[in-house]
């Protein structure tokens, strides 16, 4: 059968998040080990271990489709990367820093987001139910991973971040 120029897509699709999962694996362990709070640091290594079974999702997803994975350039997620080493790497350990962690970390997480949810749409449209659920499990993750990130931010590290910056 002949390939269609949107199972093209599709598949450049999943070549780019399998290029982003492999860019993070590579950066949250220094991310982890940059953070001061415990449920900050417990957040990058639960994403760790995310990302190793979105790695092996994919995959799958490339066995079944029984297509090769292709290296991609994904300047994007490199310049949300090095942005993200700007703005933690520049604050002193602390809630400040924690803050930083986490917005970089969700920048990039919302990239994923966007990421997944195209690659799942464009499954359906295709037809291929197989990929749209794998697809969907990871949107499910990286959904649920970007709620907790929110959680902490918002429930009390960005506050403690304030705080600590007003009693300087």
């Amino acid at each position: 059968m002949k390939t269609t120029e949107l199972e093209n897509v599709l598949h450049t699709l999943m070549c780019d998040a399998y290029k982003i999962e492999e860019a993070m694996s590579e950066t949250l362990q220094e991310m982890a080990d940059a953070a001061n709070h415990a449920d900050v640091r417990t957040i990058i290594h639960n994403h760790v271990s995310e990302t190793k079974s979105q790695l092996e999702r994919l995959d799958n997803a490339f066995r079944q489709l029984d297509a090769k994975r292709k290296d991609v350039e994904s300047p994007i997620t490199d310049a949300l990367i090095e942005q993200g080493n700007i703005l933690y790497k520049g604050c002193e350990e602390g809630p400040v820093r924690d803050a930083a962690l986490l917005i970089a970390l969700q920048r990039i997480q919302h990239q994923e987001i966007a990421t997944y949810g195209s690659i799942r749409a464009l499954a359906k449209a295709l037809n291929k139910p197989e990929l749209e659920s794998l697809a969907g499990s990871t949107l499910d993750e990286e959904y649920a991973s970007d709620k907790r990130m929110s959680e902490i931010a918002e429930g009390f590290i960005n506050v403690t971040a304030a705080y600590e910056k007003l009693a300087a």
